[in-house]
């Protein structure tokens, strides 16, 4: 009995040791194993990064050439002789308007406003508010050509950004155009298959006031990021927001 107590111990040390030299010889592997999946995720991980830069370069660009179009089509609809000229009517500038609205595609509604804050003419006429008591009017009658931030329109209640342009005539402020872009011209730029890479992160879009004008989640519109100090000197700005 003691001697095959001895066989039975004999064996259970040859046991434990096969464990041990079976454990010593696959733990290098599992190591090895975790730091490639680890060097793998990191690498990864820095060329999204990479992308997302690169990616947030472009938005920037689309937007920065998306809103100087829009203003030099409204800066030229201004020098128009049809909108400064009186000899010709309202419904004639409206047309003139109209025709391009029509021609771009982009701007939803174009409105021409007096320098007494009268509205001459509209496409329209699809404004909730009156536009002469906002400061943007304020500050075209002041000369300055004004892109107003996003802001919600109560009809459809949807958002929308602003161009006014003052108009001149002998180099006198006789009025004010104003042009409405719907939002949704911006997020086709900023949508979320562009914005968002996977789990690893993604772009966020916000106006100079640090308010979030494009973000893959749609609740998280207009809501100002706090904590970021992005210090750019452009209208639009980008974030990169990273998950991980």
């Amino acid at each position: 009995m003691v001697r095959a107590q001895k066989i039975k111990r004999k064996r259970s040390l040859k046991y434990d040791f096969f464990l041990i030299m079976v454990f010593l010889a696959i733990l290098p592997m599992v190591v090895y194993l975790y730091l490639d999946i680890f060097t793998t995720r990191v690498k990864y991980k820095r060329e999204v990064f990479q992308v997302l830069v690169g990616t947030s370069a472009h938005v920037t660009e689309e937007l920065n050439r998306l809103f100087t179009e829009r203003y030099n089509n409204l800066n030229i609809l201004a020098r128009s002789p049809i909108l400064i000229s009186s000899k010709y009517s309202n419904e004639e500038k409206i047309a003139e308007m109209k025709k391009v609205q029509d021609f771009h595609g982009y701007f939803d509604d174009i409105t021409l406003i007096s320098s007494s804050g009268n509205v001459i003419g509209s496409t329209t006429y699809s404004f909730d508010s009156d536009l002469s008591k906002t400061r943007w009017f304020k500050d075209a009658m002041n000369g300055k050509s004004v892109i107003s931030p996003p802001y919600l329109i109560s009809k459809g209640n949807r958002l929308a950004i602003s161009f006014f342009q003052p108009v001149f005539k002998d180099e006198e402020i006789v009025g004010v155009l104003m042009a409405r872009m719907d939002i949704d011209k911006l997020w086709i730029i900023t949508n979320t298959e562009t914005l968002r890479w996977g789990d690893y992160g993604y772009i966020i879009v916000l106006d100079k006031f640090n308010r979030i004008v494009s973000h893959p989640d749609e609740a998280m519109m207009y809501e100002t990021l706090e904590g970021v100090d992005l210090n750019r000197p452009g209208r639009f700005s980008i974030y990169i927001h990273d998950t991980n």
